[in-house]
């Protein structure tokens, strides 16, 4: 879901239904579907507040896109000014461009497990394709049992993400031999190869000593105009500290900062580490804990040690 940002020909896109679905995340707490808030150098500072409102919730919501950076961005890439005020995103950070129009690549592909309830009604058939086959799975009549087409439905889920994995396979192998870069491309064995990197556009663990403001500058050093997509800026904050009036506040002025500064994006975890070791430590009692991993937020104890190991990890902003 996104909200905010500028209408297509012009003008403050928040309204009051902006406001409902930034309420319904807050309280729902869910992972997905991700919301992500368009912000401008003119937001209001009711929804600059709101935004503040659903960080404090907790669960990795929303991630904060610049329109005045990604507008830029698209324009330098031919698309018209109307197109590029009418955007959304998608994938992790991915600006979808001319009003949805266009799909550019984010991942491998995209596992949509209710359609192969479809597919195995029709024996194989996605419909939505015309005639092309899937895996062919027999005549719905041949069915004795609910039992049968529970085992059929599975089957055709297990070829679906087979045929997703290998196809992802594919896309990176090609991304490695033709447009290597260095965070899609493979590592030469004992180069870093088994070490996290820096996490997306935030200086190496530990290493961001400055403060978030210092964080912010030195990331609008980066001509954001020239990117394909976007990027991924994370930030932690620890519960007592967004907790403040005054706390909250510098939050909005870091927001607007990064804006005015070119930025393209931020967004924040609101998570103390004691609780995230104590989630690892006894996982049914914190099912619900919930963190922003990347591009996309996630259930922690679902994730494996070494993601949980690099989040703990991170920088946590504790004071102004």
């Amino acid at each position: 879901m996104c909200v905010g940002g500028i209408k297509r020909n012009g003008g403050d896109g928040v309204n009051e239904l902006t406001y409902l679905i930034m309420d319904a995340v807050r309280q729902m707490k869910l992972y997905q579907p991700a919301l992500a808030c368009r912000i401008r150098n003119l937001s209001p500072r009711t929804y600059l507040n709101k935004i503040v409102n659903v960080i404090a919730a907790g669960a990795g919501m929303p991630a904060c896109h610049f329109d005045d950076a990604h507008i830029k961005m698209m324009l330098r890439k031919g698309y018209s000014y109307e197109d590029a005020c009418d955007s959304c995103l998608m994938g992790c950070v991915e600006e979808e461009q001319r009003s949805g129009r266009v799909h550019q690549r984010t991942s491998g592909g995209f596992t949509q497990w209710p359609i192969c309830i479809d597919i195995a009604l029709h024996g194989g058939v996605l419909n939505t394709y015309g005639n092309w086959m899937w895996l062919d799975s027999g005549d719905i009549s041949d069915f004795k049992t609910y039992e049968d087409f529970k085992a059929t439905v599975k089957r055709q889920l297990d070829y679906l993400i087979d045929v997703n994995c290998r196809s992802a396979a594919i896309i990176e192998k090609v991304y490695r031999d033709v447009n290597p870069t260095p965070f899609m491309s493979l590592f030469v064995d004992g180069c870093m190869a088994h070490a996290p990197l820096s996490d997306g556009m935030d200086p190496r663990q530990g290493m961001d000593q400055n403060g978030p403001t210092a964080i912010i500058q030195s990331v609008s050093k980066i001509n954001v105009e020239n990117m394909g997509l976007g990027m991924a800026h994370n930030f932690k904050l620890s519960p007592q500290f967004i907790a403040t009036e005054e706390s909250r506040n510098a939050v909005i002025v870091l927001l607007s900062t990064a804006s005015l500064l070119g930025n393209a994006q931020m967004q924040f975890n609101r998570v103390d580490n004691a609780k995230m070791r104590a989630a690892r430590e006894k996982p049914e009692e914190h099912r619900h804990l919930i963190v922003r991993v990347a591009g996309y937020s996630a259930f922690f104890v679902e994730l494996c040690k070494e993601v949980q190991d690099e989040i703990i990890s991170r920088t946590t902003i504790d004071r102004n």
